[in-house]
């Protein structure tokens, strides 16, 4: 169960606040490459034979296709006021921004409003919820980036003379395009509308006893329009290409608890039981279709394009629908705010698993001791308060698509009957009457503690988190299945960890308090078992890198943890500038059974630095951020970081700088580098203004600084990358530049 607090209608004189800021995006980081003299003089020096890929322009392509300093602002006013019996809080809320890329941005709007009224003499509570949210954007093409990467930059942007590519500059190589004709000749807009209503009832039975109920509906329309004029660099010779999608969503719950609280001297029980149900639809169509005799309609006279006659067109659309329904129950219990304890019970059914296995049960307890509140410890003064606690718990996952437990059929092929050609359909799913939840247990324990009048306090937590049954995709033959792969229950991974949070009360003399917030964490993933009687294979080869490339640069293994690389363990470079591999083979190369462990994914520890400074009506505050250990593969330099693909393609700075490197691109240990870093993650400086106006009662200015800084030895675009998934820790080709982001803002209350 997941909770969302918002602000709600408040009783009391109305009220007036607004808030808004304006920001601006700085200093981008991309991945480096060569400019047009370094890449002339690398041509001079390293690669003489390339002389034919000097074109005499001197091109910045990332610039050519980013915005200078990309602005954006936000505008929010609330309004609020009513009586004992009736209050209200109506917000309005405008977003516009712009992103790195020329053609990217985003505007949004939303309405909300909260009403909160009392009827049958204070016994019943009406919570009323009203949204409409409205977003028209142009979304960004990722693959802008990796073109400026590796276009030369020495070839100019255009080419006036050419009338078949509309002007720009025609190179031909694989997936090679010309970046800044990829933004000039798309057209490419997108539309949201959100709504939401839900109303709570809550009605008092007795002093004790409440009934709630909640009605909640959210329903959601998106609209996508993208036409590539007949001088697209990959449709050159089409003709242009639209492509219309959109789709509907609508999410429907209703939850009913009954509440009992009671407390008699020293006691005090809250109970809690309920039901819950959910169902969620939706729906999508796409339509493409391309050969058109004009751009001018774009996308909005689809059926004139001639594939579709030609029967080259495709389209297609899809529905789908699930529901999960619970039950559930809890009882908290404390005495004296001394001994506390707390049990729940969930029973969750889902549709999207198994006939066998809809249903699951999820427990959890949890016990709290409060130590200081022992006469032992009442004359110990300068502890304020300590606690240790210990819990355990168990819940589900049901994130994993509809219909995966049923037999799908998909079309097949044709074959000719009775003078007609007919449609044949086969399996695409194998049927899983025993597809159940995933469940992850675990249990805690941790100690809470306050002391020397609470200037310092802090929380110290250790988890083991146990996560059994693990959807998975097999391989499987055919027969005795129906379809080649199975979607299946098997695996077990098993996280331990500890968590460390201090704060400290440095200075708090008159108008001066400086607070300061350190935090650790360190965690160990184990995967303890992937394999049954059926699925015998221990080890699975994944994290794919395609291309030239062509390997698998991580295994999964029984025993070890996620995000393990594996490959050649690279040693250096011979005196023709080749590399050097330990156990290599007599052609230089290393036999993928001799490949060893050569970096994880996974950091070390954590560590967390937060300052809070106030003087007066002033405030400061920075958040540090630090990751110690662990490895990211960085794809740039294993595909890139070579002058065999130079010429055609761009290079990174790194081979430009240390150019000794002659060989081709071979995965190693080479390019698997170290993700220590610490971050600079936000910077912020406030001033609360005296105002002793008649129709302003607050008001606040501040400025900001986001993402400032990141201090590495990593030589990619940043080693904070994924860490989710069966292949973490890999920084793939396809990226969106780093940028600062300053902010000034104005909080004002009328």
């Amino acid at each position: 169960m997941i909770i969302i607090t918002t602000k709600r209608a408040r009783t009391g004189q109305s009220k007036v606040e607004y808030s808004g800021y304006l920001s601006a995006q700085v200093n981008p980081r991309m991945v480096e490459n060569l400019t047009a003299a370094q890449f002339k003089e690398a041509v001079e020096q390293y690669a003489p034979d390339k002389a034919g890929s000097l074109y005499g322009a001197e091109t910045d392509w990332f610039k050519e296709i980013t915005r200078s300093m990309p602005v954006s602002h936000k505008h929010n006013l609330a309004i609020s006021g009513g009586n004992e019996n009736f209050s209200h809080r109506t917000v309005f809320f405008v977003d516009k921004a712009e992103g790195l890329l020329r053609d990217n941005e985003s505007n949004r709007y939303l309405l909300k409003t909260n009403i909160n009224q009392k009827a049958l003499g204070d016994l019943l509570t009406l919570d009323y919820n009203l949204s409409y949210g409205m977003r028209n954007y142009k979304p960004a093409n990722y693959d802008l980036f990796y073109q400026a990467f590796i276009r030369n930059p020495t070839s100019p942007v255009y080419d006036p003379g050419n009338e078949y590519t509309g002007g720009y500059t025609l190179i031909s190589g694989m997936d090679y395009y010309n970046p800044v004709a990829m933004l000039n000749e798309r057209i490419r807009n997108g539309k949201t509308d959100d709504m939401g209503a839900n109303v709570r009832a809550t009605l008092k039975l007795s002093n004790h006893l409440n009934w709630v109920n909640l009605v909640s509906v959210e329903k959601s329309a998106w609209e996508e329009l993208s036409y590539r004029t007949k001088y697209y660099p990959s449709r050159l010779g089409r003709n242009g290409e639209a492509e219309i999608s959109n789709g509907r969503s609508s999410d429907l719950q209703y939850e009913s608890t009954v509440n009992f609280t009671e407390s008699f001297e020293k006691h005090n029980l809250q109970a809690l039981a309920g039901y819950s149900f959910e169902e969620f639809e939706t729906n999508n169509s796409y339509m493409i279709n391309s050969g058109f005799d004009t751009d001018l309609y774009g996308p909005h006279n689809i059926g004139s394009g001639i594939a579709l006659a030609e029967g080259t067109a495709s389209m297609g659309s899809y529905k789908g629908k699930s529901r999960l329904i619970s039950f559930f129950g809890r009882v908290m219990y404390n005495f004296d705010e001394k001994y506390l304890a707390s049990a729940s019970l969930r029973r969750e059914g889902s549709s999207r698993f198994g006939k066998n296995h809809k249903w699951g049960w999820f427990p959890s307890v949890s016990l709290g001791w409060r130590i200081n509140k022992e006469d032992f410890l009442s004359d110990v003064q300068w502890v304020n308060d300590l606690k240790v606690r210990v819990g355990y718990g168990v819940t589900g996952n049901q994130d994993i698509g509809n219909y995966r437990s049923l037999l799908l059929m998909g079309r097949a092929g044709k074959f000719y009957y009775n003078g007609e050609w007919i449609n044949t359909y086969q399996p695409v799913t194998n049927p899983n009457p025993d597809l159940k939840w995933e469940n992850k247990s675990e249990i805690n324990a941790g100690i809470d503690f306050a002391m020397f009048d609470n200037r310092l306090s802090g929380t110290l937590d250790y988890y083991y988190r146990k996560s059994t049954d693990l959807l998975y995709t097999y391989n499987v033959s055919v027969p005795p299945y129906l379809y080649k792969e199975l979607f299946t229950n098997v695996g077990t991974i098993s996280n331990r960890g500890i968590e460390l949070t201090l704060k400290h009360v440095s200075v708090n003399k008159g108008k001066l308090n400086w607070t300061n917030m350190l935090t650790f964490s360190r965690n160990k993933n184990i995967l303890e078992k992937f394999s049954n009687e059926e699925f015998t294979d221990t080890s699975y080869d994944l994290g794919w890198i395609g291309g030239a490339i062509g390997v698998n640069a991580q295994k999964i293994r029984e025993g070890e943890a996620l995000g393990t690389f594996y490959g050649p363990v690279w040693i250096g470079l011979d005196e023709l500038g080749n590399d050097l591999f330990k156990n290599a083979n007599p052609v230089g190369l290393v036999n993928p059974e001799d490949w060893e462990v050569i970096g994880n994914a996974f950091p070390d520890f954590t560590l967390g630095w937060g300052s809070f400074l106030t003087y007066g009506n002033w405030d400061f505050s920075f958040s540090l951020r630090a990751s110690i250990g662990g490895e990211v593969l960085n794809t740039y330099r294993l595909y890139y970081e070579n002058w065999g693909t130079f010429g055609l393609n761009n290079v990174t700075l790194t081979q430009f700088e240390n150019p000794e490197f002659r060989g081709n691109a071979r995965y190693s240990s080479k390019y698997v580098e170290d993700a220590t870093y610490m971050k600079l993650d936000n910077i912020s400086v406030g001033y609360n203004m005296p105002v002793s106006l008649k129709y302003i009662t607050r008001l606040r200015v501040y400025a900001t600084a986001q993402d400032v800084f990141c201090l590495t030895g990593y030589k990619g675009l940043d080693p904070e990358v994924n860490l989710g998934g069966l292949t973490p820790g890999i920084e793939y080709l396809s990226y969106y530049p780093r940028t600062t982001l300053l902010t000034l803002g104005v909080n004002v209350t009328f």
